[in-house]
């Protein structure tokens, strides 16, 4: 079984978020997060180039099976547009490698998510 859009209305809550990073930037972030807060859930993270409209707190728009059944599930489900793309600020760099000897400014794919990460379970609560 998978859950209708009202179905998802009633029981999650849609967020956004603009998330600093650790250069200022801040990476625009849709969290859809379960009503109950009787219980904890997992967070699953999904970062794209493409876009993680619809954008609006009350617009949830359609999600593919798999979304679904990961909301059936019972997971807290945050999408982000990564750096430089869409509502997200900075400059997109595409499969920005990873930085080995990073200096206290330097950020990459892997400092954007660490920092997203972070900010996440400082600010979603049930997690």
């Amino acid at each position: 079984m998978t859950l209708t859009a009202d179905q998802i209305r009633e029981r999650y809550t849609k967020y956004e978020y603009r998330i600093p990073m650790r250069d200022g930037v801040r990476l625009f972030t849709s969290v859809l997060a379960p009503k109950d807060s009787s219980t904890t859930y997992p967070i699953l993270l999904t970062r794209t180039p493409f876009g993680v409209s619809p954008y609006g707190p009350d617009e949830y728009g359609e999600f593919t099976l798999q979304t679904q059944a990961i909301l059936e599930a019972g997971y807290i489900v945050v999408r982000q547009d990564v750096r430089g793309r869409l509502m997200s600020e900075g400059e997109f760099t595409h499969v920005t490698p990873h930085k080995a000897d990073k200096k206290p400014g330097d950020v990459d794919e892997s400092t954007d998510t660490w920092d997203t990460v972070e900010w996440l379970l400082e600010h979603v609560p049930n997690h």
